[in-house]
């Protein structure tokens, strides 16, 4: 069972988002669906370290960038290296490293940017944010 304990949406910040995230770093890549409905994607990425800790899912709604290279899988090794950018509405060109195929501009929301690093890279530009932790009993 999994618990949404750091919903955010642009309006809120997405601080409690980008400490889930960091805290991610070592775990393995389980599970990543794209889905996409009408003219928004989704993106789930599941991950899991193994008994010691709770599995967690990154979830993402309203997606304006998905890129991923490298096969997530075991022998790829741990995600490391994970960096998570909220981008303010506004002019300036993207970061370095961040190509979604359309110009920045003051009419988008704000955009978190994650991306990890390392033998698998992955890229997520998106407006909603969501960190689902298992939940287990106490033992």
């Amino acid at each position: 069972m999994l618990k949404n304990v750091h919903p955010q949406v642009a309006d809120s910040g997405f601080d409690s988002f980008r400490q889930t995230a960091a805290a991610c770093e070592g775990y393995l890549i389980e599970r990543l669906l794209f889905s996409r409905i009408a003219d928004s994607g989704t993106l789930d990425i599941g991950l899991r370290w193994g008994p010691e800790k709770p599995d967690i899912t990154l979830s993402f709604q309203n997606v304006h960038h998905f890129s991923a290279s490298g096969l997530p899988d075991v022998s790829a090794g741990p995600l490391d290296q994970i960096t998570t950018t909220v981008l303010e509405p506004g002019d300036e060109p993207w970061p370095d490293g961040l190509e979604p195929g359309f110009h920045r501009s003051a009419e988008l929301p704000p955009l978190l940017w994650f991306h990890v690093s390392g033998p698998v890279r992955i890229s997520v530009l998106s407006s909603t944010a969501a960190a689902y932790i298992e939940a287990r009993p106490s033992i």
